[in-house]
Order: C-alpha cells, then structure tokens, then sequence
C-alpha cells in the first residue's frame, strides 16, 4: 500500500481583495507525476477566493489555524506537502507544518517552492516541524523521496534534497544535497493533472484582471520548455529549472493544447516559457501544428519571447496561429545598460526590428523595462526613454529593480555591503523603488517610471483589443 500525499498551497498576501490567478502548474506536474508513480495525490489550495483584510491595505489569501487543524484531522496524510514560493508566506507554512504535527506526528512535512529553492536551507532552519525540504524542479526528486519513504529506505542521496541527519556528531543537523539532475526529456513526463486540482478556479481567475488582454474566456497555462540560458543578472530563474533551455516536442505541446481545447474547453492560452522562441524553426513548428490542426485558441505570451530570434514569417505565423499579444524583455533602451550591467545581450536594432515585424503582423506588443539598476545614471534613464518612446508598443510595464536572492544583482550588492531587499515584504507590488541611480532621488525615479507608463496606453487596452477581435471574427 502505497503512502498517500496531500499538498497545501501556501497562503498570500496581497494589496487587494481579489488576485488574478493562473494554473500553479509545478503543483499539476508534481501531481500527474506521482500519480503515474502509484502515489494517491491530493491538493488543497485555500488561497482561492477573495482575500479577508488583515491590515491597512493588506489582505490575507487563505485558511485559519482552526481550518488548517480541521482539514488535517480530517485528511490524515502520511505525507504533507507545501508549496510555498514568497517570502511574506513563510510563517504562514511554518504554521501550517506545526499544526501537522500536532495533528499527527508521524506525518512527514515535505517543502518545496520558489522559497525554498532561493533559500535553501532557511525553512528547515526556522521551522523545526519541516522534514525535508526539495530544491528546484521537484517532478523526479519529490517521486524519489516518496519511494524511499515509502519502502523506508534512506532518502539521503536523493538529489537536491535538504534533510535533518540525526547520526550527525552534531545532533540533528541539517544537511543538503545539490541540485544537479535536470529532466532532458520532458515528453516523458504525465501531462499536468488538471483533474486534481481545483482547475475552473484557475480556469476563470483572469475573468475580472486579465493577463495580457486574455483571460475574460476559460483559460489554461502552456509550459513547452524549461529554463533560459540568457544568465540576466536581476534574473534567478534558473534556480529553479537550471541554466539549459530543455524544450518539449511540438508534438507534445499539440497533445496537450487539444486537451486543453476539447476536454477542458479553455478558450485562451497562455504560454508561460521564459524563452518559447530560442529555437526559431521549432516556434515556427509550434505555430504551424495549432494551424494545421485547426486548433480554435487565442494565446500570448506573459514571460515575454527574446527579440533575438524573431523575424517576419514567424511574426505572421504567429498571428495566423491565434497570437492575441505578446510582450518583448527591452529593460532598457540603453545598451550600455542593457550589456554592462544587465547582462542582457540584446541589441536597439533587434528590439526594433522584432517590435516592427509584430506590428506589421497585427499583434499587439507590450514592452517590458525595469528602472534604477545599480550603475544607472540619470542620462541612461534619459536615453533609455527617448529610444522606448519611439517604439511601436500599445502598452509598457515599467518595474523598478529588485535584488531578489540567487540573483547576480544580489550577489553583486552584498559584496558591495549595500542593503539588499529580502523580499519579505514584497505585498505592495514593489510599488516603491528599493534602489535608486546615485544622481537620483526615491521621488525622481518614481516620476521617470510614471511619465514613461503614461506614454503609452494602459494594459486594460489588450482586453478591449480582444473583445473587439473577438466580435469582428464572430460576425464574419
């Protein structure tokens, strides 16, 4: 008999009452995996819903202790996981394991997530409840650990899992695994267990705060490849998926965006690749099989796509495929910035020239910039704007720079001895600069990113573009 699992999702903060909401992915991969291996998979999301206030203009995404010990007694896991990926919702997790154990203290308290995966060790460290906690990608990893534990076997080679070793002369000290293995082949992987979670939840959350103008129909998420080896020094995705860029096969991705379109009915898809087009030909591939298939979706890209590997005829497969919009990583407009300090090796003329081929084709183009990159100078920022004004975006988010932890950015700032944000108290949307050029105060960057949001529309502009879209193509 095979140990039974039942994961909770870590409850939110945010800076209103109602999120937008997207599929939790990670959390459909782990459980379509551990399926597939014999292991019964529940999971809890009690972030649903509107959030109950609990502050001057903070609202609390999830259960109380009582329902958290109700639900629990109720379950009786052999096994609790939690995903937990902010910072501001670790407590909340650490509760959520004490209670476990309380409950039942041979329940063995597993963590991953985002949190985990940038700070290692740290839950394991603050929260004595927590058994185990998994780093990175978990969908080979977290069947690993199940299966040891199930023969009760030692877990201790497992890889990227951080573990308490009571044969320690220490005592119970707390010991890790690298991550180091990275599943190439992720055609071999189930495809997400959207029949395990509360899916028209996900399914409908983009109803009242689009993304990216789509999300107002029954939308599902797309993951065709892991990973960007781009190494963007505010970036630290590649904690979690690595440095190679692993993409499934077009073949695959087509399976499960029929699925998505006939067993589930979802209308809109949004491609979360952090780089979906590195490989031209296979973009072009992509586009071609939802034509060639006659698949009836919309799609666009939140990540964004790399302006170095666009060209015209994609831009028009991409419209002709169902592309409702896309946004394109500029950052800056300057390109000192952009190589000196970013570490992004993008060029004036290849932004240019892939915002023009999208245009052409139709396809609403959003610009995404971030603003008060240490070494940034008042005359970067000047020429920075003057390059983005004369571009062909119908909307821009400007985002100010955050030292996020296993960043470049963060490594750079702490051997430096500045004050690094722990992002612990990231519930306002980074709303407020962390840092800021040397000729610059808080004020003047926080004007710059308003006039430079206000040259252009609105997000809510790609919504109405698709509505409009939508009733043209209806009464044809």
């Amino acid at each position: 008999m095979s140990i039974e699992v039942f994961l909770v999702v870590a409850p939110i903060f945010a800076a209103q009452k109602q999120v937008h909401r997207t599929e939790l992915l990670g959390i459909e991969y782990l459980a379509g995996s551990a399926r597939e291996a014999g292991f019964p998979f529940e999971v809890w999301d009690p972030t649903i819903g509107e959030g109950n206030p609990c502050g001057p203009g903070r609202f609390y995404f999830g259960p109380s202790d009582e329902e958290v010990e109700k639900r629990l007694r109720k379950t009786t896991p052999d096994i609790l996981a939690i995903s937990c990926h902010y910072g501001f919702s670790a407590e909340k997790a650490y509760s959520i394991a004490r209670i476990a154990k309380r409950v039942s203290p041979q329940c063995t308290v597993i963590m991953g997530g985002l949190f985990v995966s940038v700070n290692l060790s740290l839950a394991m460290e603050e929260c004595g409840e927590i058994d185990y906690c998994i780093i990175g990608e978990a969908d080979s990893s977290f069947i690993e650990l199940l299966k040891c534990l199930n023969a009760k076997e030692d877990a201790s080679i497992v890889d990227g899992l951080i573990y308490r070793d009571g044969n320690s002369i220490h005592g119970n000290s707390i010991r890790s695994n690298p991550k180091t293995s990275y599943i190439d082949d992720l055609d071999a992987l189930p495809l997400p267990a959207r029949d395990l979670v509360p899916i028209d939840a996900y399914m409908n959350g983009s109803k009242d705060y689009q993304l990216y103008g789509l999300g107002f129909r029954p939308a599902l998420s797309l993951l065709s490849s892991r990973s960007c080896p781009m190494g963007c020094s505010f970036c630290n995705m590649n904690l979690v998926h690595g440095k190679k860029w692993r993409p499934r096969s077009v073949e695959s991705c087509m399976e499960e965006i029929e699925e998505m379109s006939k067993r589930w009915n979802a209308h809109h898809v949004f491609i979360m690749d952090d780089f979906w087009n590195l490989k031209k030909d296979r973009a072009k591939e992509f586009c071609e099989g939802i034509i060639k298939r006659g698949i009836k979706i919309r799609w666009n890209t939140p990540n964004g796509i790399s302006v170095k590997c666009m060209d015209q005829e994609l831009a028009q497969l991409m419209k002709r495929s169902g592309c409702a919009s896309t946004c394109i990583a500029i950052e800056s407009g300057s390109e000192r910035v952009r190589h000196e300090i970013m570490n992004k090796k993008t060029y004036n003329r290849e932004i240019y020239s892939s915002i023009q081929y999208l245009s052409d084709a139709e396809i609403p183009v959003v610009g995404f910039v971030i603003v008060g990159m240490p070494g940034e100078t008042r005359a970067d920022l000047e020429e920075s704007k003057k390059f983005i004004q004369k571009l062909d975006l119908v909307a821009a988010v400007v985002s100010f720079a955050v030292p996020f932890r296993g960043t470049a950015l963060y490594d750079q700032l702490s051997a430096s001895d500045e004050n690094v944000f722990d992002g612990s108290n990231s519930i306002d949307d980074y709303k407020h600069p962390i840092l800021v050029p040397d000729d610059m105060n808080a004020q003047e960057i926080i004007d710059y990113k308003s006039e430079l949001l206000g040259s252009f529309n609105g997000l809510g502009i790609l919504a109405q573009i698709e509505r409009e879209n939508e009733r043209q193509l209806q009464s044809a």
